[in-house]
């Protein structure tokens, strides 16, 4: 066994500075779906089977790892050794090429207790394994895994390999970061513009430097023009009042107000996850994107006013975001497993791009041992989960926000 690191948790904050109720609780919410309650996580205990701390690892940095196969190096395509178990403990600033992680091998990240590992890639081919931490033994460190790659003029009719800006698994995926319980809630009480406190209706876990999402109240919600915000937390409250589940200061007022009435309560979700993988910041932003100078036509049948949506006039421009080509991840094959959970998939998908999703379960048949949980997907350019022709797996406890087309995707409608 081996003892788990000490989990970092936010500075308490003065208790004065929260408003006052009457607070609307989970119980008092009105819902006409009642939502059911996740399972609370288990008591942090003592980590085993620690996949980075097992014998006869390999270093991803020590020379000797690469005799006689191309050693990484800004552009390499690099293939790890047969029967090998390679582990990344710290960062690898330059960009590699395509990994490729033999039947016989794993990649193996590690934790870097002095701050962050990063890595950069312009993709991954896994036929072996590639892992970060297990099922019991979750990752309590940040791992940042890049990909990097421009958008072809002709991907929609040429898409190029799967691992190109991908990870592209034919074997076995394994993330599995610290659970941040729960993944979303509700207000409890409205949050006024200028606020920079949010009362919760459950407890959370959540630490300070985390971002979350605080959904719109208001009538209009659209890419052109809608009210939501994402806030960085600066610390949560230890002394909890009487009806709320928890108090979550930020590091910077709301530029809107958020209700939280007895018939409707804002949700506030949680982004950021200690694993994450994401698109570069250079290559995978739209190149066309909307001006944002739109607007509906005069009609004279409303005597010369313009058409309005709950009092705004804004619409998309047309032909616009269409080049988003953000990092995508690929599950595929009878053979292949995908274990996926404590993950933050950020400026993933590519727009219009058959099969390039963040989240891609594609064609393993019954796989109930697959799953997609306690995740995000946010500045997604295409979908978010999709799943095709694999069964009996689980995508549960997630939050997405700001996502280009469908966001939970069953492919041909009968998994």
């Amino acid at each position: 066994q081996v003892l788990a690191p000490t989990p970092v948790t936010p500075s308490p904050t003065p208790t004065s500075s929260y408003p006052s109720g009457p607070y609307v609780s989970a119980e008092e919410a009105n819902q006409v779906i009642v939502i059911p309650d996740p399972p609370a996580p288990p008591a942090f205990t003592t980590r085993t089977d620690c996949p980075h701390f097992a014998s006869e690892l390999l270093d991803w940095h020590d020379p000797a790892t690469w005799d006689g196969l191309v050693s990484p190096g800004p552009g390499n395509n690099v293939v790890l050794p047969e029967n090998s178990k390679v582990l990344v403990s710290s960062s690898v600033l330059d960009i590699q090429g395509t990994i490729t992680v033999p039947s016989s091998s794993e990649l193996i990240f590690g934790e870097d207790t002095n701050g962050k590992i990063e890595f950069h890639a312009n993709g991954f081919e896994v036929n072996g394994a590639l892992v970060a931490g297990s099922e019991t033994c979750l990752i309590e460190y940040p791992i940042e895994i890049t990909l990097h790659g421009t958008r072809p003029a002709d991907v929609v009719t040429n898409p190029p390999v799967d691992s190109y800006k991908g990870i592209n698994v034919g074997g076995s995926l394994q993330l599995h970061g610290k659970q941040f319980h729960r993944t979303w809630t509700r207000l409890a009480k409205t949050a006024h513009a200028g606020d920079s406190v949010l009362m919760l209706q459950h407890p959370v876990n959540w630490e300070a430097g985390q971002d979350i999402i605080l959904v719109t109240t208001a009538m209009k919600d659209s890419r052109e023009w809608h009210q939501n915000e994402v806030l960085t937390i600066d610390a949560l409250e230890e002394n909890i009042p009487i009806g709320v589940g928890a108090v979550v200061y930020l590091t910077s007022p709301m530029a809107h107000t958020h209700l939280a009435t007895y018939a409707y309560q804002a949700e506030v979700g949680l982004l950021s996850r200690m694993i994450k993988i994401q698109g570069s910041s250079t290559d995978s932003e739209p190149t066309d994107p909307d001006p944002g100078t739109c607007t509906y036509y005069t009609d004279p049948a409303y005597d010369g006013s313009n058409r309005r949506i709950y009092g705004n006039s804004d619409r998309p421009c047309p032909n616009t975001k269409l080049t988003g080509y953000g990092g995508h991840i690929r599950v595929h094959g009878s053979t292949s497993i995908g274990q996926i959970e404590g993950v933050e998939l950020y400026r993933l998908g590519q727009t219009n791009v058959l099969g390039k999703y963040p989240m891609h379960f594609h064609m393993i048949g019954d796989c109930p041992s697959c799953y997609f949980r306690h995740s995000s997907v946010h500045r997604s350019f295409y979908r978010c989960v999709s799943i095709h022709g694999t069964h009996e797996t689980h995508v549960t406890e997630n939050v997405a926000y700001d996502v280009t087309g469908y966001c939970y995707y069953l492919e041909d409608g009968v998994e």
